[in-house]
C-alpha cells in the first residue's frame, strides 16, 4: 500500500498521477511513465476524485455544526460585489439572512470606513464576513 503524502488523504501516487494528469500528460502517457496500465491510471483519478469529494462534504458538515460560515471579501473588490458574494455564499448554505441586501451593504460600508478600508466603492484591504446560521451578518476588516 502506497504512503500517504504528507498530512493529507491523498496518496503519494495519487499526487503523482495528479500532478501530470494537470500538467497536460494523457492517461496512455502517464500510465507509460509509471509502467501502469490505463485502467490503474482511471482508478487512481478517480480515488483522488473521491478524497476531493469527501473532505469537502466534510468540510460543509463541519461548517453546518460550527455555526457559521466565514466568507473573505477581498481587497479591490467593489462593495457591490461584495455582498453578491455574501448572499451567494448564504443561499450554497441554505441560510436565510435576517437583513436586506441594502442593510448588508451599509453595514459593509460602516464596517470598512471604521479601519480605513474603502476608497470610493471599493474595499482597499479584504474584510471577512461571517454568516450565522440564524441569518445574521458580521463584517469585520482583516489586518
Amino acid at each position: 500500500m502506497p504512503g500517504r503524502y504528507g498530512d493529507t488523504y491523498f496518496t503519494e501516487t495519487q499526487v503523482k498521477v495528479l500532478e501530470m494528469y494537470f500538467s497536460g500528460m494523457k492517461v496512455d502517457e502517464i500510465a507509460k511513465k509509471l509502467g501502469k496500465s490505463r485502467a490503474d491510471i482511471y482508478l487512481i483519478l478517480r480515488r483522488a476524485k473521491n478524497v476531493v469529494k469527501r473532505c469537502s462534504k466534510t468540510l460543509e458538515v463541519y461548517a453546518s455544526v460550527r455555526g457559521f460560515i466565514d466568507v473573505e471579501l477581498e481587497a479591490g473588490k467593489d462593495v457591490l460585489s461584495a455582498i453578491d458574494t455574501v448572499l451567494r455564499a448564504a443561499d450554497a448554505h441554505n441560510i436565510k439572512l435576517s437583513e436586506t441586501s441594502a442593510q448588508l451593504l451599509m453595514s459593509l460600508l460602516k464596517t470598512a470606513e471604521a479601519c480605513g478600508n474603502i476608497e470610493g466603492l471599493s474595499l482597499k484591504r479584504p474584510v471577512k464576513a461571517r454568516i450565522r446560521k440564524e441569518g445574521k451578518v458580521l463584517f469585520k476588516c482583516v489586518t
